[in-house]
């Protein structure tokens, strides 16, 4: 099962997959609070974030610089 989840997301492609581990605050299912999160979990979603922020700005290293027009 697992190897057929993976070929999918290679070929979506998914260049990074990151985990976030249980936490039964989560497991909860109500409003999320950083406080109650474990640890671990705090330290996952922080990678998550970075590895986001990375993308996007590899993603905008390719894009042209936007042009604006003025208007006389």
């Amino acid at each position: 099962m697992m190897e057929r989840i993976n070929r999918i997301i290679t070929g979506a492609g998914v260049f990074r997959v990151l985990s976030i581990p249980y936490d039964a605050h989560i497991a909860e299912r109500g409003q999320l609070t950083l406080a109650k999160l474990t640890p671990a979990t705090r330290r996952a979603f922080t990678a998550v974030a970075a590895s986001v922020v990375e993308s996007l700005q590899l993603a905008h290293i390719g894009d042209p610089a936007p042009t604006h027009s003025k208007r006389n």
